[in-house]
């Protein structure tokens, strides 16, 4: 494949880049066909054919940038610009590999990379919209060991941001689409209904990953149902798609919090569809910027903690740890087993390390807005 930066010897970059302040915080990059929202109290600068909002410091990581490209294809795009990457930084690791979502009211693709400079972790997101035969990437660059970070200024951009385009209503999401989407789960909520209300099973089943749940009505329930407390049910649209999955989980149980994930339904073709369950030894927690925490255990040598998230009803690895018979890993890519299975990408850490780690992916877990049977 070609390199990018002989590509980009090609491209029609548009130069002619200044900006039109229609109000107090606002930006419109004419020969761009966009308007930007810049944060309050953050300092927006445009250099030569890219535009910065800085977090902290003008000039400085942490920021947010966007730069357009002449590309009608933002798949391409993004191979094209992770080979750049890769040319750049020879550590570089894609943490997340480019998945189309939704942010705000527009679809649009992301990939993260991580890599580093000057002996620092760089944490490196960049979100895609193709209109018009322009790409408009969205960057963002944090270094979260020293505490330049951002927080979910880069999706408050693209999120904020109104395209001014023929095209653009060809990546929009129109919004609410008047389905109901707790009649269409009807099935789940009424079958964990009749588990409360005395409905006993009888058998178990598991999942294409291999989670147990147990089988009743059309769609089973988490062996965790059987752990106390009051259980419930959230609607939240995990992979930005527009399409809200249903959570289930429990409060005040005597064993778990309201961050674990007892159940979780996605809508395919007009049904609900099961992506996970937890059980006693294989655990899901609901985890910040809508990711998905899985603690598991092969016994007391094999552990790991993955982070996932959502891809329609798939999971995809975005990172994890590893532990199998004493040897510790950071992983970055999906396989069949964690525990007998190493990949190239594989790095291998200290117990100190990964334990560390471990408790770092453990408080990134956040509580599910519960919704009582």
């Amino acid at each position: 494949m070609k390199k990018l930066y002989s590509v980009i010897l090609v491209m029609v970059l548009i130069l002619s880049l200044a900006p039109v302040c229609l109000a107090v915080n606002t930006d419109t990059l004419t020969d761009w066909n966009i308007r930007i929202t810049v944060p309050e109290g953050k300092t927006a600068v445009l250099k030569g054919s890219e535009y910065y909002i800085y977090g902290q410091h003008e000039g400085s990581i942490p920021y947010v940038m966007l730069r357009p490209y002449r590309y009608d294809d933002p798949e391409k795009f993004i191979a094209d610009f992770t080979e750049f990457m890769q040319g750049q930084y020879s550590d570089l690791a894609v943490t997340s590999p480019a998945v189309q979502k939704t942010i705000g009211n527009k679809r649009c693709y992301e990939v993260d990379y991580t890599y580093k400079v000057s002996g620092y972790d760089v944490r490196d997101r960049r979100v895609v919209i193709t209109v018009d035969g322009l790409t408009y990437m969205f960057a963002s660059k944090e270094i979260e060991s020293n505490g330049m970070t951002i927080g979910s200024m880069l999706d408050d951009v693209v999120a904020d941001c109104e395209l001014l385009g023929p095209g653009a209503a060809s990546v929009l999401v129109t919004g609410d689409s008047g389905e109901d989407y707790l009649a269409i789960y009807a099935p789940v909520l009424d079958t964990y209904q009749a588990f409360l209300d005395g409905a006993e099973p009888e058998e178990m089943d598991t999942t294409e990953r291999g989670d147990y749940y147990f089988v009743l009505g059309e769609t089973g329930i988490s062996e965790l149902a059987r752990s106390g407390g009051e259980l419930g049910y959230s609607l939240k649209d995990l992979d930005r798609n527009g399409i809200p999955e249903l959570l289930i989980g429990a409060s005040g149980s005597e064993y778990y919090d309201e961050t674990l994930i007892y159940d979780l339904f996605t809508v395919e073709d007009g049904v609900p569809v099961r992506v996970l369950a937890s059980s006693a030894r294989v655990r899901y927690y609901l985890a910040e910027e809508d990711l998905i925490l899985h603690e598991g255990s092969g016994g007391a040598a094999y552990n790991m903690s993955l982070l996932y998230y959502l891809a329609g009803s798939k999971l995809e690895l975005a990172t994890g740890i590893v532990m199998a018979d004493a040897e510790c890993f950071e992983v970055y890519e999906d396989r069949e087993s964690y525990f007998s299975e190493r990949k190239a990408s594989d790095r291998v850490i200290t117990q100190e390390y990964y334990y560390d780690l471990m408790e770092k992916m453990e408080d990134l877990t956040v509580p599910m807005d519960l919704t009582a049977f």
